[in-house]
């Protein structure tokens, strides 16, 4: 492309050259002549050839070799070690003048299988064991067994055997219960307690239940435990004088009561 140039302030004056002249402006810009004639015309801009790059090569510099003085070994001053003085003390086993204790045998405590009963009475008449010992002695814990009996004096009766809970009695109101258990590893007294006069039985009655049954344990006049069982009853109806007795012991059918009618 051609075009004027500026030289000297002015792009309109005539700027001479010939086919391959070059100029540079005020610009800075450089130009060749590209065609001949007498006027400012015919120059083409010629870019400037790109200064290459200079590249930077960068020669690591060495990590000097630090010589480093060893800090010199501390002397260490040696501990000194104690002198113990043990001065022996002999106390003498033997001879003249000496008496020597005897280590004592360590006993051993046996395991405790058994314990003592006693069988005793209120005052008013004879309690004692009649299958073993009485009226002391001793029995297996957890597995001892007896057979008890009770004699009132005249004009006394039986009112029940008492026992700690862990001795089981198979009936508390009899003359002749069984005691067994003694679950304990204490010692246990069995007491028979009398009370005064002959002892009062009364007729008892009982209502049936809602399918015509009586069942109840009582105690007889003789101090027995005995059950009474009745059925085919009318529902609710009254059996008068079913049994003679002083204590209900247990209802399980129907109701039951002592009425104030002796035997």
């Amino acid at each position: 492309m051609e075009e004027k140039i500026l030289i000297n302030g002015n792009p309109n004056g005539s700027v001479f050259g010939l086919i391959g002249n070059d100029a540079s402006t005020d610009e800075g810009k450089f130009y060749v002549k590209i065609t001949d004639d007498s006027k400012n015309i015919g120059w083409k801009e010629i870019p400037p050839t790109p200064t290459p790059t200079q590249t930077v090569s960068i020669t690591p510099s060495k990590t000097p070799i630090v010589t480093r003085t060893p800090t010199p070994n501390a002397t260490l001053a040696p501990t000194a070690t104690p002198t113990i003085s043990v001065t022996p003390s002999i106390t003498p086993t033997s001879g003249p003048g000496t008496t020597r204790t005897p280590t004592p045998t360590p006993t051993s405590t046996p395991f405790k299988t058994s314990i003592q009963y006693t069988i005793v009475a209120n005052g008013n008449g004879i309690a004692q064991r009649i299958d073993g010992p009485s009226p002391t002695g001793t029995i297996s814990i957890g597995s001892g067994f007896m057979v008890l009996q009770a004699i009132p004096n005249s004009g006394y009766h039986l009112q029940r055997w008492e026992a700690p809970e862990e001795v089981i009695l198979s009936n508390p109101y009899s003359l002749n219960p069984e005691a067994y258990g003694f679950n304990t590893l204490d010692n246990v007294t069995i007491t028979a307690v009398f009370g005064a006069g002959v002892l009062p039985t009364y007729l008892i009655n009982a209502i049936a239940d809602s399918r015509g049954g009586i069942l109840f344990l009582y105690i007889n006049s003789v101090g027995e435990e005995v059950e009474f069982y009745e059925t085919g009853l009318t529902p609710g109806s009254t059996a008068f004088g079913v049994a003679c007795g002083h204590v209900v012991r247990e209802v399980l059918r129907g109701t039951v009561y002592i009425t104030s009618n002796p035997c």
